[in-house]
């Protein structure tokens, strides 16, 4: 009875908590029937979920329910990695944010083995990087950033704002539909994402972005369409990403930029702010309202921007409505560049571009578009002068060819002169049947050759002040305590001698911004990418020549580490750059020194000798090879040219006849005044 009393008991009182707990929920306020979602459906018929993707920057009325769809994730694949094809790339798109996840292009490979295993076997490659680890495939020029989970994708469209109605709508997640891929005739493949935005359930707004890929283009058209649902005019603005994640090409420094092309006095004008100097600044979206590059409706309008390494690019151009502008700037879409710094891995940072139209008013049924020409490819000279067969007439309008950068030497060389000696070093690749290593080899030649006369003249002068030391030394002695004397004794030796100091240092001088030029010019050349010297030995002309491999990702240098780079391999060039530099040195006449000025002399053949092992040490073969070349090239013409000056004074001295007499001499009979060193050459 006890028991039973008891279950009694604890029955009423779950009862009580029931109805005790359903009245509370009543008084705190639950769901309308009004608001209450419709009862769930089977999952064959059921619509894609919604979420709340706004973000109110404003109070917006209490009845405005906004939303847009998730779909499913789905990528489709626009263009072709198969040579044989004829597309110069392969997009694969993601309908998150209907980015695009990876581009890469289609002649150009992530490694020399990549290449040469392409160039074996093209058919069966594509399976050998899934099943080899040391293959890593075709080169990706665009991939997704960020550290963790989260990333962020090139060319997505991050969000539009309706300002009139104070919300802002997220678009990089999954709110987009995947249309289907769709040839043409023609083989130009394109595709097309679409998400709806409802407000109270209604037709609100509609997106659609079209991806476009010709064959044999390095340009992807991208337009973003903005279309009104309803029966009032709205104001939006758009943020569309362009370009990021382009990877590094240097082991030593970050060499990517953003650049951009700025219309000012009926030209192109590039900027191209390096990556390295935004280590310091704040990350994401937030802090790039203080990093705008410029807009497309102002006096000097920003008409393209993107990112670029060493040897590519991705340049967005923003279409103009109509072509018939008198210049390539789109005012009408008021588009506004900008920069952000994204997180790359945890102690590096890299750049995003990206592009903010304006505010724009859409009738009722009305739509906008805003169309981007989208340039991923290398930087090669006559592709951005729009050569055929894969220049296009805009590249050479929009001047892409000034994105490229002759590093940090650029500077102090001409850009035009730099871009001669690229032009000199693909015309000498046609002789050698493609060969590059060659090539440099032979431009090395031409300039000795041009440059011999002035070299020759200054190797005359140096041995010639190398003669006058035991003369200088003594007015040195005899004039120490008279400054401006020992200079006008100085002067009148020189004259005498017929020469002057500079005129050793003169062809040097003169030498220099060939040399800069060249460098520079190497230093940027897309054709030495993967170019091969030999077949086993410096197979890459734009990385160390890395004879043989350490594994792994090497070592740095205690001190010096910043200077030489990781240590990853054995490089051979350096060293023979070393040994060039020393017997240089050796055999170039040096000025007469005694104590310490000699000590200093001796000390400074072995230092700079070592310094430029170190610079060079992880420097591309391809420069290496050329100022290695040029140095033994400039040791045999020092010795070809001393050798032929002591033949020449030889010749002179078995030619003169001397007589002695007793007596005072004739003025006539006198022998004459003999030549100064600087007049014995013919």
């Amino acid at each position: 009875m006890n028991v039973r009393r008891f279950l009694w008991s604890l029955l009423i009182a779950a009862g009580a908590t029931m109805l005790l707990m359903l009245w509370l929920k009543r008084q705190q306020g639950g769901p309308r029937p009004a608001e209450r979602r419709p009862a769930t459906r089977p999952a064959a018929t059921r619509p894609a979920a919604t979420g709340p993707a706004t973000t109110a920057t404003a109070p917006a009325p209490a009845e405005a329910r906004w939303g847009n769809p998730i779909y499913p994730v789905h990528e489709r694949m626009l263009g072709s990695l198969d040579t044989e094809s004829g597309y110069q790339m392969r997009l694969q798109l993601t309908s998150r944010g209907a980015a695009v996840r990876t581009l890469k292009l289609t002649e150009h490979f992530a490694t020399v083995d990549d290449k040469r295993r392409h160039r074996e076997d093209p058919e069966t490659y594509e399976q050998a990087v899934y099943r080899d680890p040391d293959l890593q495939g075709h080169y990706s020029l665009l991939n997704p950033v960020g550290v963790g989970p989260k990333k962020t994708y090139p060319l997505a469209t991050r969000r539009v704002r309706f300002a009139s109605h104070g919300v802002r709508v997220n678009l990089d997640g999954p709110r987009w539909a995947a249309g289907p891929v769709t040839t043409d005739t023609g083989g130009t493949q394109s595709v097309t994402f679409s998400s709806e935005i409802t407000r109270n359930g209604a037709p609100f707004v509609r997106l659609e972005k079209t991806y476009r890929l010709a064959k044999g283009s390095y340009s992807a058209e991208v337009r973003l369409r903005v279309v009104n649902r309803t029966s009032q005019p709205i104001e939006f603005d758009l943020l569309q990403f362009a370009a990021t994640g382009v990877p590094r090409e240097d082991l030593r420094s970050d060499q990517r930029v953003v650049a951009y092309g700025r219309w000012e006095n009926g030209q192109v004008k590039v900027s191209t702010p390096a990556i390295g100097k935004v280590q310091d600044w704040a990350t994401g979206l937030a802090a790039d309202e203080k990093h705008t590059l410029g807009r497309s409706d102002v006096g000097e309008p920003v008409l393209w921007a993107g990112q670029a390494n060493r040897f590519f690019a991705v340049l967005a151009y923003v279409r103009p409505a109509s072509e018939q502008e008198p210049t390539p700037a789109a005012p009408g879409a008021r588009a506004e560049f900008f920069q952000a710094v994204l997180q790359e891995t945890p102690t590096w940072k890299t750049q995003l571009a990206g592009v903010r139209s304006g505010a724009h008013e859409l009738p009722a049924g009305g739509r906008f578009d805003l169309a981007l020409d989208v340039f991923a490819g290398p930087k090669e000279r006559d592709l951005l002068d729009g050569k055929p067969p894969h220049g296009k007439p805009l590249y050479a309008t929009l001047e892409y060819k000034k994105a490229i950068q002759f590093g940090s030497c650029g500077w102090c060389s001409w850009p035009w002169l730099s871009l001669a000696m690229m032009w000199l070093l693909g015309l000498f690749s046609n002789i050698t049947f493609g060969n590059y290593g060659l090539a440099i080899i032979l431009l090395v030649v031409l300039v000795r050759l041009v440059l011999h006369p002035l070299t020759k003249k200054g190797q005359v002068a140096m041995m010639g002040m190398q003669k006058l030391q035991p003369r200088m030394q003594e007015i040195r002695e005899k004039y120490k305590n008279d400054k401006a004397k020992l200079n006008e004794e100085m002067m009148k030796l020189y004259k005498s001698a017929g020469g002057t100091p500079l005129l050793g240092c003169l062809p040097m001088l003169l030498q220099m911004p060939i040399w800069i030029a060249l460098w520079t010019g190497l230093n940027a050349s897309v054709e030495l990418r993967h170019a091969a010297f030999l077949p086993v030995w410096i197979t890459d002309l734009a990385a160390p020549d890395a004879l043989i491999h350490f594994g792994g990702k090497g070592f740095q240098l205690p001190l010096i580490g910043g200077m030489t780079g990781p240590i990853a391999s054995l490089n051979l060039l350096p060293i023979l750059l070393t040994v060039a530099m020393f017997l240089q040195q050796k055999f170039t006449p040096q000025a007469a020194a005694t104590g310490q000025q000699a000590q200093t002399q001796k000390q400074m053949m072995y230092i700079m000798p070592v310094f430029l092992l170190l610079i060079f040490y992880n420097a591309a073969s391809g420069l290496t090879m050329y100022i290695m070349a040029s140095t033994f090239a400039g040791v045999a013409e020092q010795y070809i040219i001393r050798k032929h000056i002591r033949e020449l004074e030889a010749e002179q001295a078995a030619t003169e006849t001397r007589v002695s007499m007793p007596g005072k001499r004739f003025r006539g009979q006198k022998p004459k005044k003999p030549k100064g060193p600087f007049r014995t050459t013919r």
